[in-house]
C-alpha cells in the first residue's frame, strides 16, 4: 500500500506542483506552499505515507480532521471562523500525497473545498 500512495504522490505532484515562489493559487484560492522547517526532512515521508494510509477514501471529513502517524500529522482545515466545509477521503488523500511529494513532506495545498482557506496540511508533530 505504501508503494501506492509513493507512486501515486509522484504523478499528482507532477501534474499539480506549483512553486512555491510562483504567487500561483489553488483553485480554492489558497496559496500552496512548502515549509521548509528542519524536523521536516524526507525521512518524515514514510511516517507521512502510514499518516495518508489511515484516511478513509470512502468518507468525508470537516474542517479539523487529522491524521498522524509517527512523527507526521495530515490535517484539513481551517477549522475557526465557523468553517463547516467538508472534503472527500478521496481529495484528501490525494492533496496529502501531493504535498509530501512536492513539499518532501511538509506544507500546505488548497483544496476544492469552496472556502479561500480551505487546505489539506502536512506538518511534523
Amino acid at each position: 500500500m505504501k508503494t501506492f500512495f509513493v507512486l501515486l504522490a509522484s504523478a499528482i505532484a507532477t501534474a499539480v506542483a506549483v512553486p512555491a515562489t510562483s504567487g500561483a493559487r489553488s483553485a480554492a484560492f489558497y496559496p500552496n506552499h512548502c515549509n521548509p522547517s528542519p524536523d521536516c526532512t524526507p525521512e518524515l515521508i514514510s511516517d507521512c505515507t502510514d499518516a495518508i494510509a489511515q484516511i478513509d477514501r470512502n468518507s468525508t471529513f470537516q474542517g479539523g480532521a487529522s491524521f498522524t502517524s509517527g512523527a507526521c500529522n495530515i490535517a484539513y482545515g481551517p477549522t475557526n471562523l465557523g468553517n463547516t466545509s467538508t472534503v472527500t477521503g478521496y481529495e484528501f488523500s490525494i492533496v496529502a500525497a501531493a504535498v509530501v511529494a512536492y513539499c518532501t513532506p511538509c506544507g500546505a495545498i488548497g483544496t476544492e473545498g469552496g472556502c479561500d482557506n480551505c487546505r489539506v496540511t502536512v506538518t511534523h508533530v
